[in-house]
């Protein structure tokens, strides 16, 4: 089967809005992953969302390594371009980078501002499992209540990206992508802690 950019594309799109209105829930893009092409640049569900977020409208960047040689595959793929961390209007860490470059990535993501906040950086986050989660719950619009946070490999970064999130409506957009095609969305208005303590750990 093939990548259809219409029906694949806005099918893709319609599962992202659905995790990103209901953070914490996990989707699938398998249907979509499954047709993806190219696969000597990320994982499939990373792909399919290459595919249904850039054009030549807007600037991205990789984290991770050979990023020279991938940006320049997805930039003849897509007719985005690639830009530096802080430029960028989606950042694509890959499941090979480093915790340090999870890290930079996250640090150096642009915010938008008071005026344009929604000029902010989208982060694709590649890791091998989305799981039952560890020890942090989430909280926010779209949650019901409290609900468990489904990630135990992203909390190494998650200081970075409270960070981020300190000065609403400020603040940067998260999506979480597995082998097995997974998706979890982290927007900014998302609050995560810890159930023992009853502490805010987003902010």
């Amino acid at each position: 089967m093939t990548f259809d950019l219409v029906h694949d594309t806005q099918a893709a799109y319609r599962t992202v809005l659905d995790a990103m209105s209901r953070p914490g829930k996990v989707v699938s893009l398998a249907r979509e992953a499954e047709k993806i092409d190219l696969p000597d640049i990320a994982g499939p569900a990373a792909r399919v969302l290459m595919r249904m977020l850039l054009d030549p409208e807007v600037g991205f960047c990789v984290a991770g390594p050979d990023h020279s040689r991938i940006e320049s595959r997805i930039s003849q793929l897509t007719g985005s371009f690639p830009v530096s961390l802080p430029q960028a209007d989606f950042i694509f860490v890959l499941e090979q980078a480093s915790e340090k470059e999870c890290r930079e990535a996250m640090l150096a993501a642009k915010i938008g501002s008071l005026t344009d906040p929604h000029l902010s950086a989208t982060l694709v986050v590649e890791l091998p499992l989305i799981g039952d989660g560890g020890e942090l719950w989430i909280a926010g619009p779209g949650v019901a209540g409290r609900s468990r946070w489904p990630l135990t490999q992203a909390a190494s970064c998650l200081n970075e990206r409270n960070q981020k999130i300190e000065e609403f409506p400020l603040g940067i957009d998260l999506l979480f992508v597995d082998r097995s095609h997974q998706l979890v969305a982290l927007p900014r208005t998302s609050r995560l802690f810890t159930k023992s303590a009853g502490s805010g750990v987003g902010g």
